[in-house]
């Protein structure tokens, strides 16, 4: 069963989270996808690996939060069910939201990332960012609304 509890952001970023007397450190990869866990004495409780689109491709061990793939962006996995992405439902056994872009039709209605999910992600559902271009996506405040954004 997944625990919620109080996360810790850095720059927009879920670095860990305390769910009650349980702390939980996430290591992510450069997409920030959850490739580890490690709990408050520094044991690696969990590792994962992901395929492009994000299913699982290996997995050790037990991660005790909803946060996985892209998950220090916020995606969040319940059992069972899409990836929950601020505005909108992915699926990554299909590769694609479930729901249409509010852009559409300035942008594909149902691709993700672009189509390049390798060096792309899409912390709020509606804008990708690349991470080797530095367009990193930060917390900020638009028009009045707090939302991630690429800037």
């Amino acid at each position: 069963m997944l625990r919620t509890g109080r996360g810790i952001n850095v720059n927009g970023q879920i670095v860990a989270q305390k769910a009650g007397s349980t702390y939980t450190e996430f290591i992510p990869d450069p997409l920030g996808n959850v490739i580890a866990c490690r709990n408050s004495s520094g044991t690696i409780t969990h590792t994962a690996e992901y395929w492009p689109y994000g299913e699982v491709r290996t997995r050790t061990g037990f991660n005790p939060s909803p946060w996985a793939f892209c998950g220090t962006w916020g995606y969040r996995q319940d059992p069972g069910g899409p990836m929950s992405v601020r505005a909108r439902y992915y699926r990554p056994t299909l590769g694609r939201w479930q729901t249409v872009d509010p852009f559409w039709p300035f942008e594909s209605a149902f691709g993700y990332a672009q189509n390049h999910s390798t060096y792309t992600i899409d912390p709020s559902g509606a804008h990708p960012c690349d991470h080797r271009t530095h367009d990193y996506c930060r917390r900020a405040v638009v028009s009045g609304n707090d939302a991630l954004r690429c800037i």
